[in-house]
């Protein structure tokens, strides 16, 4: 038995809606670099200029992966994708304390 089942539908215009503010609170951590690298270079639609997008990760010397489902990574990665996809960055984990420990960085569009 297939552990997928795909469903043909009909495409349909899709009316993107721009946010304030965006949240992924215990999503990286459980996403593969290559799943990170898409969402920034795609999380810049739903943006505006004054758009900011917190999210989570567990802090790492270099890319590590716990157990079956916890990924950790450098800061700098999250650097890196935010330089190649035209954001500002900011570490603010001094602004929040998470319940597990988790650090927490805020990107911003990139203009002055």
């Amino acid at each position: 038995m297939p552990a997928l089942t795909f469903i043909r539908a009909e495409c349909r215009k899709i009316t993107i809606r721009l946010h304030d503010y965006i949240l992924a609170q215990s999503v990286f951590t459980h996403l593969p670099q290559r799943l990170i690298q898409e969402f920034f270079e795609n999380v810049g639609k739903i943006m505006h200029r004054e758009s900011e997008f917190y999210f989570t990760y567990w802090l790492a010397k270099s890319e590590e992966r716990i157990g079956i489902k916890d990924f950790a990574y450098p800061w700098a990665l999250f650097t890196s994708l935010a330089a190649d996809n035209g954001f500002q960055i900011e570490e603010v984990s001094e602004s929040y304390t998470h319940p597990r420990g988790q650090r927490m960085g805020r990107i911003k569009a990139g203009y002055a």
